[in-house]
């Protein structure tokens, strides 16, 4: 018995010896990689053109990267996000569907460009490009014309494209990389189309529109949504006239809603990192008007009462960081406070604290229900609370 005794401490303590230098080589081998991504993440912030091949760098690491760099050098921002597009549609230049939009990313100079060939195409009947021989010569005239109009407004909002993104990759589990949102999801191409028709809007010079931009608050001072870039303004506002400007406007917005089900008015104000999940059957009136950080899921409306106004607007005003569930009617000229969340199917005719939570019909859940509610579902959905592994 005492040999048998020995013999397993022995083995206890060659197994706590294994596991000892196993712990410590992950620990050094992890402290490496966290040296050497802080290190590229350095030369990153000092010389974006050293992070021309991405391929490698991992989805978190680089959104961290975005926002320092949204902290230290923002103009960097899309030349940054245009490289990670770049790199990781290298496979599709093989592919005989996708290659036309691996070369919209490959082919442009900058983010706005590439966002503008591949929203062109989208709205001006997509897949012509599979039968175009990959050359941007035969695309029609309409879309020739589109992109260097949608490249001159979207430069305007600049670096909004980018910060979208970002806001997409982090808050969805289902981006798995940049270049899923940026050809393949609906709801970054419809806010990306309101921005576009947005600043042809301004350009119309309606008086209606003036009198109600007028009426509306500011947004916050780092909404991109500001006054625009006056070399890209020059540029746009050269190329098309007041009237046009408008009706432009309009034939996106219908456009929009036509291709992705999606119906957002040009004259809507939309801040920066904007998270429109899914985005089918989402409505958003004229005059409203959303902040920065803002989620919105599939079926959301932002709309009228229909009821005489005393003002000219009409529609709801988002503040920030706003969570507005699926199906969820916010409705009226109504205020809805920063940080507010709006449960899905809720129905919302009067102004939402700052930070509150609103369900069903205008019920306001107190902080104590909230409390109560996340303790008893804090648990859900780990693997350990499934499996009863817990402890």
């Amino acid at each position: 018995m005492k040999a048998k005794s020995v013999v397993l401490s022995l083995a206890c303590l060659r197994g706590s010896a294994s596991f000892a230098f196993q712990t410590e080589r992950s620990r050094v081998a992890f402290g490496a990689r966290t040296k050497a991504s802080k290190a590229l993440r350095s030369e990153s912030l000092k010389s974006p053109s050293v992070s021309s091949d991405l391929t490698g760098f991992q989805l978190f690491e680089f959104n961290q990267l975005l926002r320092d760099t949204a902290a230290l050098n923002p103009e960097s921002l899309d030349k940054l996000v245009l490289d990670k597009l770049t790199s990781e549609s290298k496979d599709l230049l093989r592919s005989p569907i996708l290659r036309p939009w691996a070369l919209d990313v490959h082919r442009a100079g900058s983010l706005a460009e590439a966002a503008a060939r591949v929203l062109a195409r989208k709205i001006c009947g997509a897949e012509v490009g599979l039968e175009m021989d990959l050359d941007t010569s035969g695309l029609n005239r309409r879309t020739d014309y589109l992109i260097p109009l949608f490249e001159a407004a979207l430069k305007m909002n600049c670096p909004c494209l980018s910060l979208d993104l970002l806001e997409i990759t982090t808050r969805d589990p289902a981006a798995t990389s940049y270049l899923q949102p940026f050809l393949f999801f609906k709801g970054f191409h419809a806010v990306a189309l309101q921005r576009i028709g947005h600043q042809l809007w301004r350009r119309s010079e309606d008086p209606v529109a003036v009198e109600v931009e007028n009426l509306r608050d500011p947004l916050p001072e780092d909404t991109c949504q500001v006054l625009p870039d006056s070399a890209c303004a020059e540029r746009l506002y050269g190329m098309i006239t007041a009237s046009e400007a408008r009706h432009t406007a309009l034939w996106i917005q219908c456009r929009c809603s036509e291709v992705f089900g999606v119906d957002i008015h040009p004259g809507a104000r939309i801040g920066k990192s904007i998270f429109m999940d899914h985005a089918t059957g989402v409505v958003i009136g004229e005059t409203a008007t959303i902040g920065n950080g803002v989620s919105i899921l599939h079926g959301v409306t932002l709309g009228g009462t229909g009821k005489p106004s005393k003002t000219l607007i009409r529609h709801p005003q988002l503040g920030s960081l706003v969570t507005i569930g699926a199906g969820a009617s916010v409705l009226g000229d109504i205020a809805v406070g920063d940080g507010a969340t709006v449960g899905a199917q809720a129905v919302v005719t009067k102004s939402v604290e700052p930070g509150a939570t609103v369900i069903g019909l205008n019920k306001v859940l107190s902080k104590k229900v909230e409390k109560e509610t996340k303790q008893e579902g804090e648990n859900e959905g780990t693997w350990w609370a499934e499996t009863g592994e817990a402890g």
